[in-house]
């Protein structure tokens, strides 16, 4: 297992932040496909050139871009261990948490693909997402438009 990635430090990309990313996505991206989500996450050996331009009022230098929203380009980051994003171009950057975890952000990433295929209900789907991140509040409302682009 490695301490981190090369160009990101051990405080920007923590051991347990690795294994999670590994185990619960990259090492699997072959297998796992979302095709009506529009989040694009990056794998594992893209991450630390995918940093660049990330800075400024209310950038939080341990966050970790690991992907994008495709819909408006806003990035998909890490504040070990929650999952977060944050509009871009508004002047500052302002967080939202929209999972509890990476291995969290799978599953949701499950449920609005099934969602979107017709396979689940949207209410169903909403209530699973808010279920499955337990005590945090995350946006379901940033959910909610990934899933009704469909």
């Amino acid at each position: 297992m490695h301490d981190g990635l090369p160009g990101l430090g051990a405080r920007q990309w923590g051991v347990g932040l690795m294994r999670a990313w590994l185990e619960e996505y990259a090492g699997k991206r072959g297998a796992l496909a979302w095709p009506h989500v529009a989040i694009t996450l990056y794998l594992v050996e893209e991450v630390s050139a995918r940093q660049k331009g990330y800075s400024g009022r209310g950038w939080n230098d341990r966050w970790v871009v690991i992907g994008q929203d495709d819909l408006c380009g806003d990035p998909i980051f890490v504040d070990d261990p929650v999952v977060l994003t944050a509009a871009h171009g508004e002047g500052s950057w302002e967080e939202v948490p929209i999972a509890k975890s990476l291995d969290v952000m799978i599953a949701l990433m499950n449920i609005a693909e099934a969602v979107c295929t017709g396979e689940e209900e949207m209410m169903s789907g909403l209530a699973k997402i808010a279920e499955l991140n337990g005590d945090l509040e995350v946006d379901i409302e940033f959910w909610k438009v990934l899933i009704e682009r469909f």
